[in-house]
């Protein structure tokens, strides 16, 4: 009787190792992946930040161009809308 219960604690023991080794690898690969998601953020949180610069220069480009063309009095260049008598209809700013 002994000996089954030395061998029922062993197994128990065994058992518990086991599940003690497994969650050790679940850990390691769950903080695993969450360092990779980190960095994946920081990147798309930079590349966020470079293609809002992007649209702001851009909008900054077209006010600066539309400005420009309503100094000089050019047409924009999708301005082609005319009346019956061939003139731009008046559109201020």
């Amino acid at each position: 009787q002994a000996k089954e219960i030395a061998l029922t604690i062993g197994q128990a023991f065994e058992v518990a190792y086991r599940q003690y080794v497994d969650s050790g690898a679940r850990d390691a690969e769950f903080r695993k992946q969450m360092a990779s998601l980190c960095q994946r953020v920081v990147n798309l949180e930079t590349e966020n930040g470079q293609l809002k610069k992007q649209v702001q220069e851009l909008k900054d480009m077209f006010k600066s161009t539309q400005i420009e063309l309503f100094a000089t009095g050019s047409k924009s260049p999708d301005s082609g809308v005319t009346d019956i008598f061939d003139m731009e209809p008046f559109s201020p700013l």
